[in-house]
């Protein structure tokens, strides 16, 4: 993994501070516990303080005059090799970072004496992050390196209560008030010789406004493949989710078309379908196929505290308490991880048939915006909740003024935000290991919006796939026992009540985020409550939290269950801010 801070224009005092500030924040990370900090030593306006720990040697290049680092798995958009840093200083300043077609879910940095460049892959994936200060620009990785060098200790009210009410942190917020986020497709940049440049060569709003054309699903087949197999040779071998669902099957087909050597994993009771099913894919291909059982409750209540406090601090508070069992799993068993992440953006992941076939599109958006946001049966405060829709709403109005039709505008949601901004820190969250997710490509984004809505509801990508990739095998069939009809609109008379079977809201593999809720509800509680000044109580409503978290009921706890998601974002925030606080102490 590595971690850095580059500046522009920052002068002797704010470098030195950006090296202390980086070495103090490396000991969060264990992996980078015997790593020093290295910083260029040139002279001119152009800083980068780095540290490079476990993860892929071919992540960093430092010579005496140029700096390149890339974090995470680029691509070249022939889709046949990984960009390495050796690559990109191999190229002229800017050449591959400018790249309208360079695919993968990177952050990218390139640094000589007197220019320095970022870029970030098209859903901005790989996040980065910036600030400005009167002694120049900022760059970062990570949102606390930058919190710290410039003084930002509130939190941002309006990212916090949309980390509540829609579920993560919206648009080019952090939770750190005055860090921002890089968008996604970037390609930002500063030379002596004229003012910045913040340029989008890879913007996703060219995808999703592209017109529809007719998806080649051959081509598509070839260039997920070759991506996967760009990854393999590269890696060695790669760990990849395989589950009852659509899309780690997905995968299992173009990793094993693609013939690359890979590690699959299931998470889950032993007689659950996700474990089931993967065993009997196991069985039947002759694949290494490893399980992980559920944690019991006692290991859990024994580590949660120091596993919320890893997660938070190492993800700047944008990961949810929800994923917290997560870091209990056994280390990544191979140098990449594969991710199914973006598979729902090409089967209309908030489609309803209702607003898919209405020609009222006013109602329809305005349908699509309230369901975005909830108050989490009260924690949300009525300034929160505004704060929140202001949001949600800021984003369908971009989308009209890109050229987004009003059918499309929850795809794009799912896609720039779901998936872009959702999606983002959850890539790290198992770190140092790279993820790679060929179903947030650029190829798979394209053929999505290529379909209208309407088709997208019908799962055409994964069902001709499917079909190209294991034709007439058990494998290619829908885990419902029948696809939807490929038909538009007599589409959307199926399915429905599959839609949210397959969407699991309620899925926990894992098996215990709710009974680890009762166990530690009051000491998590008191933690929140004993924070009486805290002005994230501008936002949750503190009334409401203490009610949910009181009753002692068998009713209260089965109520708790309905609420695991909002309180968990809210205890998130809370440990969140108390880090924040102990690190200004």
């Amino acid at each position: 993994m590595t971690l850095f801070v580059a500046s522009w224009g920052a002068n002797d005092q704010l470098r030195a501070r950006a090296r202390d500030v980086l070495r103090d924040y490396a000991g969060c990370f264990p992996e980078l516990a015997e790593c020093g900090v290295r910083e260029t030593g040139w002279t001119g306006p152009v800083h980068v303080a780095w540290l490079h720990g476990a993860g892929p040697v071919t992540g960093e290049r430092a010579g005496a005059d140029r700096v390149t680092l890339v974090d995470g798995v680029a691509i070249r958009g022939f889709g046949d090799a990984v960009v390495t840093a050796e690559a990109v200083a191999a190229r002229p300043f800017g050449e591959l970072a400018g790249d309208s077609e360079l695919d993968g879910q990177f952050a990218l940095l390139d640094a000589m004496p007197d220019r320095l460049g970022i870029a970030t892959d098209t859903l901005g994936m790989y996040t980065l992050h910036w600030c400005r200060t009167a002694d120049g620009w900022l760059v970062s990785n990570r949102v606390e390196p930058l919190a710290r060098l410039v003084g930002a200790d509130a939190i941002d009210a309006d990212a916090a209560a949309a980390f509540v009410a829609v579920g993560w942190v919206t648009g080019e917020r952090t939770l750190a008030d005055g860090v921002r986020t890089v968008p996604g497709g970037a390609h930002w940049y500063w030379t002596p010789d004229r003012e910045p440049v913040f340029s989008r060569p890879r913007d996703p709003w060219r995808i999703v406004t592209a017109p529809r054309t007719r998806v080649d699903m051959s081509a598509l087949r070839d260039a997920l493949v070759a991506r996967c197999a760009a990854v393999g040779d590269w890696a060695g071998s790669v760990e990849s989710g395989l589950t009852s669902g659509l899309d780690s099957r997905l995968l299992f087909m173009l990793l094993r078309a693609a013939q690359v050597k890979t590690i699959y994993i299931t998470a889950g009771h032993p007689q659950s379908p996700d474990v089931l099913v993967s065993q009997r894919i196991a069985e039947t291909y002759g694949v290494d196929r490893r399980h992980i059982p559920p944690f019991s409750e006692e290991e859990v209540r024994d580590q949660w505290q120091t596993l919320a406090r890893q997660l938070v601090v190492q993800n700047d508070g944008m990961v949810s308490l929800w994923q917290n069992i997560d870091l209990m799993r056994p280390p990544v068993a191979a140098p990449v991880s594969f991710w199914g992440v973006g598979g729902n953006i090409g089967r209309s992941f908030y489609g309803t048939p209702r607003d898919l076939a209405t020609v009222r599109t006013a109602a329809q958006l305005a349908r699509f915006k309230a369901a975005r946001t909830a108050n989490g049966h009260g924690l949300v405060t009525a300034d929160g909740l505004a704060a929140s829709r202001r949001q949600v709403d800021e984003f369908v109005n971009t989308a009209i003024a890109q050229g987004t039709s009003p059918a499309d505008v929850p795809d794009a949601f799912s896609a720039l935000e779901l998936i872009g901004r959702w999606s983002a820190p959850n890539t790290r969250k198992i770190y140092p290991t790279p993820v790679f997710g060929p179903l947030s490509t650029r190829p798979y984004l394209r053929a999505t919006f290529a379909f209208s809505p309407v088709r997208r509801y019908s799962e055409p990508l994964h069902y001709h796939l499917f079909r190209m990739l294991a034709p007439g095998e058990e494998i290619a069939n829908h885990p419902s026992g029948k696809w939807r009809p490929q038909i538009p609109y007599l589409n959307l008379l199926f399915g429905r009540a599959r839609q949210r079977v397959m969407q699991n809201a309620g899925r926990d593999p894992l098996g215990i985020r709710y009974r680890i809720l009762e166990l530690l509800r009051a000491e998590l509680a008191a933690r929140c409550l004993d924070r009486t000044s805290s002005p994230l109580w501008q936002v949750i409503s503190r009334p409401a939290f203490e009610a949910a978290m009181s009753g002692t009921s068998e009713a209260d706890a089965e109520r708790r269950t309905t609420l695991a998601k909002p309180i968990l974002a809210v205890l998130t925030l809370f440990e969140y801010e108390a880090m924040r606080s102990e690190g200004r102490a």
